[in-house]
């Protein structure tokens, strides 16, 4: 277990590197120790994946020491800041080439190291070091030692390479990629693990996750036996489950707190283990809530899990816009939703006699007591022939008034024409619009969360644009009327 130990504590020392303020004294320092204590982890002749996975990691961190370099250099007005940019760019070339483009264990880092060519900006920095923060190392092996396992005969070299499909579930359901819990609350965390292969010299199996919450998360470790035989589809399933709680918390507005699981078969009183290369759900991603009315948005459990679901796919996806934009759109996003969850909670609109000038008039001052938008919202402006209604770090909401038919999510199609071309003359892939529905109420309201969408708009002349636009529709709904008149409403002399 020594050599487990000493690996675990070169990644934390990496992570710890990695997240500092670029700007601190000594940060190359630190970022090229870091560099030199992950490349000894595992031995220069070593070309297995994982070795090679870490060695490259490594030259990761050299690289990342030479861009805080040129970052610091430009800040200083060096005459030859650019050099750092371009011994960087040397570095990454050669580092790829040591990397399996073909292999998922390689695949975040090459996407990673590919953006170094790409990098103009010193402002970028600090999302490329999070980018290479985020990236899942494996636990290595260390050579083979000679004798095999205590009453096993040595296995045969050319036996397959296991690989191992994860499923995570809390609380009884399949986790997404990334969810809402509450902090200081015991959940049920299931893993289910199918094995392609599992040695016979090899009775067990352990699972553990590794992340940068330290003792402020409780995951289970999970230890499997080897079963029998495998299943009806040929291969080696086991599940458990364990208790999960995390301490601290872990607002929406900040990148979850990512855990990634490692998986490594063992034997029985030996030191020898063997990775195994996890796919499927190789990460969890949780953000941790109380009910501080800074963190639920008016207390809906459901309404924080509709906005994870999107946030999930924004974060660390530069397709989707730059990490500025989405940062903004993230802002703006929860902010509207904050205000207009209350707005309906306190009724604001109990007829149908709203224009959209009221609308915006009525939300504005709203939005400019929130504190995250540091009030910069602006009204009016003029763009493309039209003019946008707010607008927030060049984020676009669009605002709308329905008098006359149920916005669905169907309908809700007709509303993103207008919005995203304002958002795309900002030179901006994404958008809000709000939509106040004032039609008339046939059956009762659900919950908020049911009326937030995450669409896509059809663009001109593109199919499948590698930078799409999206928009979030938010509906308000208006004009209610009284419970007891609604379909199915209680009668005043119903029986009890």
């Amino acid at each position: 277990m020594k050599v487990m130990t000493t690996v675990q504590g070169v990644r934390a020392e990496a992570l710890l590197a990695l997240g500092r303020d670029p700007r601190e004294p000594r940060m190359v320092e630190v970022l090229r120790a870091a560099a030199a204590e992950t490349r000894s982890v595992v031995a220069a002749r070593d070309t297995r994946p994982v070795a090679r996975l870490w060695q490259a990691y490594a030259g990761g961190l050299e690289i990342a020491a030479r861009i805080t370099e040129w970052q610091g250099a430009i800040r200083a007005a060096e005459p030859e800041a650019r050099r750092h940019l371009d011994a960087a760019r040397i570095l990454a070339s050669d580092v790829l080439e040591t990397l399996n483009v073909d292999d998922l264990a390689h695949a975040a880092l090459v996407a990673a190291l590919r953006q170094i060519a790409d990098l103009e900006r010193p402002e970028t920095v600090p999302h490329w070091l999070r980018l290479l923060r985020a990236i899942p190392l494996p636990v290595p092996l260390s050579d083979p030692p000679a004798e095999a396992f205590r009453g096993a005969s040595q296995p045969p070299t050319n036996e397959p390479k296991p690989i191992a499909v994860a499923l995570f579930s809390l609380d009884g359901e399949l986790a997404p990629d990334a969810t809402v819990i509450e902090a200081n609350r015991f959940y049920d965390l299931r893993l289910d693990l199918r094995l392609t292969h599992w040695p016979a010299s090899t009775p067990h199996l352990e699972a553990r996750t590794i992340s940068v919450a330290g003792e402020n998360a409780n995951l289970p470790t999970f230890r499997f036996s080897r079963p029998q035989a495998p299943d009806g589809d040929g291969l080696w399933t086991v599940s458990a489950e364990g208790k999960l709680v995390l301490k601290a918390i872990q607002p929406l507005d900040a990148d979850p707190i990512s855990f990634t699981i490692l998986v490594e078969l063992a034997g029985d009183g030996v030191t020898r283990r063997q990775a195994v290369r996890a796919v499927g759900q190789r990460e969890l991603r949780l953000w941790a809530a109380t009910n501080a009315k800074d963190v639920y948005f008016g207390q809906s459990h459901q309404l924080d899990h509709r906005l994870a679901k999107i946030l999930a796919l924004l974060l660390k996806n530069d397709a989707l816009a730059p990490e500025a934009e989405r940062r903004a759109f993230m802002r703006f996003l929860i902010a509207l939703l904050r205000v207009t969850t209350s707005m309906q909670r306190r009724g604001m609109y109990p007829t149908a006699q709203v224009s959209e000038r009221q609308f915006q008039a009525d939300l504005l001052p709203l939005l400019d007591q929130r504190d995250e938008l540091g009030g910069r919202i602006q009204v009016g402006a003029e763009l493309g022939g039209g003019e946008t209604d707010l607008v927030h770090d060049k984020i676009v909401a669009e605002l709308k008034v329905e008098k006359n038919s149920a916005v669905t999510e169907v309908r809700a199609h007709e509303y993103l024409g207008q919005t995203t071309s304002y958002s795309s003359g900002l030179g901006s892939q994404l958008g809000i619009a709000v939509v106040l529905d004032l039609s008339r109420k046939q059956d009762p309201l659900g919950i908020p969360a049911n009326y937030v969408y995450w669409l896509q708009p059809r663009l001109h002349g593109t199919v499948d644009p590698p930078y799409p636009s999206h928009v979030a529709v938010i509906v308000v709904n208006g004009n209610l009327p009284r419970p007891s008149r609604m379909p199915g409403g209680v009668a005043e002399h119903a029986p009890p």
